[in-house]
């Protein structure tokens, strides 16, 4: 299952598999999570160093 990724369209709380091709063909309608705890931390940084 290498070519398949959770993602979601509209609320993150309702996931659903999407292959890969599809998300790389639609990026604005399939939404990745975040898949490791550094790329939150460096998102919640940042976000804190704009306030």
């Amino acid at each position: 299952m290498k070519d398949i990724d959770v993602c979601y369209i509209d609320d993150p709380t309702d996931p659903i598999l999407v292959s890969l091709r599809k998300i790389n063909i639609n990026p604005f309608r399939y939404r990745r999570y975040l898949s490791t705890l550094e790329e939150t931390t460096h998102i919640t940084d940042a976000l804190q160093a704009q306030l």
